[in-house]
């Protein structure tokens, strides 16, 4: 929307208040409430906010054991420029709407590392070369009858899932007593505008699962960070709580699967054997140096176990739910991929800059994937290559990697693999213990609430 389309919209549902939201490395939505005209002044400007937004961890700890280039030496400005074309009510609020913005440094150029303004960079880099990705998230977070007040009273732990304390999916009886929550979710989606295909009861007590329709690439992760947002806001109101760790508890933990497909202008290249096959081998040579980006936490490397509905190890296969990604192909307009590395936490900007970046290498250069899976993809044999199962071996990964530097820039891999580091240091000397083989106080104290 242009300036006069933006003011008529505003003139149009009496907002005279607008929370913007940005994106931050860890995911976390941060912003602020303007008031009409300081909203209007910042599509040009964008508003001030202190870089810290960029250099401290989940806990709030600054980052000191590092600097980086683009970060001031003491404290200064980075800037939220809001996209007006993703103005939406807030629900419960007359008078009030949101927008998301992207990040610029102080001084108003490129932020190296905000999440919508590189997957915006990929997908521009797409369009020099004719394509367009479509994309669609599934969201999987666990709701309990307890609110956050009392589920941080009892450390997170012992809560009562809502529905049946069993691990059933799709059990129509555990979607009756999720329905009430649901429909309030959904309410406000549509108020949203997040376009929504259909939710389930999911493999774990009290988890859902929720679909999103395809959308262009950071379209898809706005309406993504949205409805996470809105399922956290009503379960809030409602007394609820509600997680997007990636393993809370023994049971199946949460993943942010994305589907794909690529377009040149109306042919779905995911259609066609051969395209597909160069798209999959870029997929599959950044898959093990990308996991710390598909899984950036702690917690994230839990999931990462057999028969647990994660993928353990670098493969793909067709239509087969074991291995890491999936193929689709299912016709002209149908026919896609699925990536499944993804954790319940991850940033969905950054994981599907990975994919879209690593597909359209291979699509270009022209490469062949390795052979597809035979037979279920889990537990297989002793010295068979594996996905890596913890955050420090995936950040070796991704130090080790050539590839990926030149793809999403050396200055946010080098950022990201630090800060992934700063991450393991804060559990090893801060509480957590490195030899738990289940989730602990630590994790739970630190990503219950934040994470998604």
């Amino acid at each position: 929307m242009d300036r006069a389309q933006t003011t008529a919209w505003l003139d149009q549902h009496n907002i005279h208040l607008v929370r913007i939201d940005g994106i931050n490395h860890d995911g976390m939505p941060i912003g602020k409430h303007l008031s009409r005209d300081k909203f209007l002044s910042a599509l040009d400007h964008g508003s001030a906010v202190s870089d810290i937004a960029f250099g401290f961890d989940y806990a709030g700890a600054p980052y000191l054991a590092w600097w980086d280039e683009w970060r001031s030496v003491g404290l200064s400005d980075a800037l939220q420029v809001p996209d007006p074309s993703t103005l939406a009510l807030v629900a419960n609020r007359p008078g009030v709407a949101m927008a998301l913005c992207s990040h610029r440094l102080g001084d108003g150029s490129e932020h190296p590392v905000c999440p919508r303004s590189m997957l915006q960079r990929v997908t521009d880099r797409l369009a020099a070369d004719g394509l367009r990705a479509v994309a669609a998230f599934e969201l999987e977070f666990l709701a309990f009858h307890e609110s956050f007040a009392e589920a941080r009273r009892n450390g997170y732990r012992t809560l009562t899932p809502l529905g049946l304390p069993v691990p059933l999916s799709y059990l129509s009886y555990n979607a009756h007593q999720q329905a009430p929550f649901m429909d309030e979710v959904l309410r406000r989606l549509d108020l949203a505008g997040v376009p929504w295909d259909g939710w389930n009861d999911e493999a774990a007590p009290g988890q859902i699962e929720l679909n999103f329709r395809p959308a262009d690439a950071v379209t898809a992760c706005d309406h993504l960070v949205r409805a996470r947002a809105i399922v956290r806001e009503t379960a809030y109101d409602l007394g609820y709580s509600v997680t997007f760790m990636a393993k809370p508890s023994p049971e199946y933990g949460n993943g942010t699967h994305v589907h794909h497909s690529v377009w040149s202008g109306d042919e779905n290249l995911m259609a066609h054997d051969a395209s597909r096959m160069h798209w999959l081998a870029g997929l599959m040579q950044t898959l093990v140096p990308g996991v710390s980006i598909a899984a950036p936490t702690i917690n994230s490397y839990r999931r990462f176990t057999a028969f647990s509905a994660a993928p353990t190890h670098p493969r793909w296969a067709d239509n087969d739910k074991t291995v890491a990604v999936r193929v689709l192909a299912e016709g002209a307009r149908s026919s896609r991929i699925e990536y499944r590395v993804g954790a319940g936490d991850t940033n969905p900007y950054y994981l599907l800059a990975l994919v879209l970046a690593s597909g359209h290498y291979g699509l270009k250069n022209q490469l062949d994937p390795p052979p597809p899976s035979g037979g279920v993809g889990w537990a297989l044999p002793p010295g068979t290559p594996r996905v890596p199962d913890s955050l420090s071996s995936a950040v070796a990964a991704l130090r080790a990697d050539r590839l990926l530097p030149e793809l999403l820039g050396d200055a946010f891999c080098s950022f990201w693999a630090n800060s992934r580091e700063w991450e393991w240091l804060m559990f090893n000397s801060t509480g957590g213990d490195p030899l738990a083989d289940a989730t602990t106080d630590w994790e739970l104290n630190r990503y219950f609430e934040i994470v998604g």
